[in-house]
């Protein structure tokens, strides 16, 4: 019995934690893709469309958001104040961290030297070491 209701109080603490996220998420505005990739590229030059939209989904998948909520300029820190709930931002930016790490080793890359600033500058360095990797 003691089980059961660990498990019910468990799956009501995940549930709640996706609504309130979902409902923080909702504030954010849409930004369509042309719109994200003129804004990367008014500071990022000459990367290409498709792989700007590419690692913008792929990190949105990776934090549980829609990609239309996701902006160049959103640092990471203001991305928190509208995700996080119960820890699961910080858990989704692990994860995020030992997937970029594991990409980084995996290309012989070396990691930068800093954390990126914003999402802008997370996207254009995933692109940096994909390239440099496929051109080396």
């Amino acid at each position: 019995m003691h089980e059961i209701t660990v498990i019910c109080a468990g799956l009501g603490c995940a549930l709640l934690s996706a609504i309130l996220v979902k409902r923080k998420v909702k504030k954010l505005p849409d930004l369509s893709d042309d719109v994200f990739v003129k804004k990367f590229n008014d500071i990022y030059k000459g990367v290409s469309k498709e792989a700007v939209l590419r690692e913008r989904d792929s990190l949105a998948s990776q934090l549980g958001i829609p990609c239309q909520k996701l902006d160049p300029s959103y640092t990471f820190d203001e991305l928190s104040k509208h995700l996080d709930s119960f820890g699961s931002y910080q858990l989704a930016i692990g994860d995020l961290e030992n997937t970029t790490s594991e990409l980084f080793e995996k290309l012989g890359v070396n990691k930068p030297y800093k954390s990126p600033s914003n999402i802008g500058e997370f996207i254009h360095e995933i692109i940096k070491v994909k390239t440099a990797a496929l051109s080396g």
